[in-house]
């Protein structure tokens, strides 16, 4: 829409017609679906325009001053080289002055020409104004369309995090059932909670590690919350390893320094989701 504005200053309204025609098919929002249809009706109008502004002049310069008023006067002041009907407009003024002396009917026209005139500069004057309001509308649309995508940007990662922490919460379950099976010395039943564990630590890390890059221009604590919940992950991960890897040993387990490390970045990871709103 940038191209044919720049091409409706230069006059070319049936290359900006093109353009707007081009991009139509690509348009994502329905405020923007709507304001090209309008755009690419208003260009048709401008052709139009264009061409009766060109007849005008031809008519200006045979001297047929009423039939170039007529076409001058048929032009919408939305047309944007209206300034060059106004000048046009008040070129016939001039000229109908000047057969003023000779025919009555003449200074009458001049003189309703000359109406015509003031008012074309003064819809000249309202179009600049409307083109401002205009400009001005589509930035605060731009504007508020970039703040709900960065919007809905942030409230998918708090979402996306919440659900991973859920899962590990799971894990934590699963966790804690293979400690006491363990420690009761029923080590088949542990392992298998101990494997369950695991895969959920996995999951959870490999899915807190990748989150951050999935979103651009995250703020910081965004991407700190997302480091402190997969590093509680990985930490997990290498406890149930552990657990696993020496379920041979049979000796009585307490706590293990992984899952410390894990439930102080755990609970920064909670404690930025119980404070955080979207």
């Amino acid at each position: 829409m940038a191209r044919a504005q720049q091409l409706n200053q230069n006059g070319s309204y049936q290359d900006a017609l093109t353009a707007l025609v081009s991009v139509q098919s690509d348009a994502v929002f329905a405020s923007q679906k709507n304001k090209l249809s309008t755009d690419i009706q208003n260009e048709n109008e401008f052709i139009k325009d264009k061409d009766s502004l060109l007849a005008a002049s031809s008519s200006i310069a045979s001297g047929d001053l009423q039939t170039a008023q007529n076409l001058l006067e048929s032009i919408s002041s939305d047309f944007p080289q209206y300034k060059i009907v106004s000048s046009d407009l008040t070129e016939i003024v001039e000229q109908y002055s000047a057969q003023a002396s000779s025919s009555q009917a003449a200074a009458a026209a001049a003189k309703a020409a000359a109406s015509k005139a003031s008012q074309a500069q003064a819809a000249a004057q309202q179009q600049a104004s409307a083109a401002q309001q205009q400009a001005s509308a589509a930035k605060l649309e731009a504007t508020t369309e970039a703040a709900n995508a960065a919007h809905q940007a942030l409230l998918s990662f708090y979402n996306q995090l919440q659900t991973i922490y859920s899962s590990y919460i799971n894990g934590m379950y699963y966790y804690n059932e293979g400690i006491d099976d363990y420690n009761a010395a029923e080590y088949s039943t542990a392992i298998v909670a101990f494997g369950q564990a695991n895969a959920v630590f996995s999951k959870a890390y490999s899915d807190a590690y990748a989150l951050p890059s999935n979103f651009t221009n995250l703020p910081d604590d965004y991407v700190q919350a997302g480091e402190d919940m997969a590093t509680a992950a990985s930490d997990m991960d290498t406890a149930t390893k552990d657990m696993i890897d020496n379920s041979d040993s049979y000796y009585t387990v307490s706590v293990s320094p992984y899952t410390t490390e894990a439930y102080t970045n755990s609970s920064s990871a909670n404690s930025w989701l119980q404070t955080t709103s979207p």
